[in-house]
């Protein structure tokens, strides 16, 4: 059974992919994305009984999603942070969770949750694990996205 995809790309101020191209790959991303909802504005007039709505446009709610990637030494996972950050707070990023596309959302923010060397003293295969046999991570990253989803560029009127 395949793996399913979980990434986050950085994309252009018009939507379009970075070249080259800015993907962060991970293991595993957990959490519920929210996607946009269409917001209503509330209005009274006087001498009008009852008040009126009206639809404002979709807006996103920022939520939270951790990711999970292997590295193969600690070095490389607060280097792998370091990265992560610059795609805060800037261009639209694409997200994939469980293999499929939820849309354009912006990055709010990235905090460290943990880097820990793994227990047993290595894991064989995952992402970031070393190029040459036998394969092997030395640490687990793990770090906490603040995400809110905005309209895709590319859909824009």
């Amino acid at each position: 059974m395949p793996i399913a995809e979980h990434s986050i790309e950085v994309l252009d101020e018009d939507g379009d992919e970075l070249d080259p191209a800015v993907k962060f790959t991970f293991l595993n991303l957990l959490g519920a994305p929210q996607l946009g909802q269409e917001k209503l504005e509330r209005w009274e007039r006087a001498g009008i009984d009852g008040p009126g709505y009206r639809k404002i446009g979709k807006r996103g709610i920022p939520f939270q999603l951790t990711s999970i990637i292997d590295v193969e030494t600690i070095g490389d996972g607060l280097e792998g942070y370091q990265v992560y950050l610059t795609a805060a707070g800037h261009n639209p990023c694409r997200l994939i969770k469980d293999g499929e596309d939820w849309g354009v959302f912006k990055v709010i923010g990235v905090q460290l949750a943990s880097l820990s060397a793994i227990g047993v003293g290595s894991m064989i295969g995952g992402l970031g694990a070393t190029a040459e046999p036998p394969y092997v991570s030395g640490a687990l990253l793990a770090c906490h996205w603040a995400l809110e989803w905005i309209a895709d560029p590319e859909e824009a009127p």
